[in-house]
């Protein structure tokens, strides 16, 4: 990630498929994966900018603008931590929460649902999650609702 051999890690170095790629691995270790390509594969509509942003505000512990090696591999650490689905629900909004108004819409879960998956999901698994997150059917969910279907997803 540090293409300018700085020893540190700026927003648009942050801008890339390889730090996607780190994310997907973190967020989801168990998915198994052979680049991101192949002919179901779309790439997911995602908040690139909300994202690094999100990044550089939870990452950057000395507000120099940059991420360490070590701050990078704290943030990374702490996304790691399963028993706390909070987290990963943070990214996931800032990734995916496209037009930013604090909720998950049926859209943008399809997003979430093909990121986590590798390509598009068949329409009947896609419904049936959907209806597991969006238990009372108002076509979007809350931060708090989301990380509850997270703790019971797991």
């Amino acid at each position: 990630l540090d293409r300018d051999h700085t020893q540190s890690i700026t927003p648009d170095e942050l801008d890339c498929d390889e730090f996607r790629s780190i994310l997907l691995a973190v967020l989801a270790p168990s998915i198994q994966r052979r680049g991101m390509g192949g002919a179901r594969y779309k790439r997911s509509e995602m908040n690139t900018d909300q994202l690094i942003n999100f990044c550089m505000r939870k990452a950057d512990l000395n507000f120099d603008g940059t991420l360490s090696f070590d701050e990078f591999c704290s943030f990374m650490m702490c996304l790691r931590r399963q028993d706390d689905a909070r987290h990963t629900a943070n990214v996931i909004f800032a990734l995916f929460d496209l037009d930013s108004d604090g909720h998950i819409d049926e859209a943008e879960f399809r997003e979430i649902f093909r990121f986590f998956l590798g390509h598009i999901p068949r329409e009947v698994d896609f419904q049936a999650e959907w209806g597991r997150l969006d238990r009372a059917g108002r076509g979007r969910v809350t931060r708090a609702e989301y990380v509850r279907w997270l703790q019971q997803s797991a």
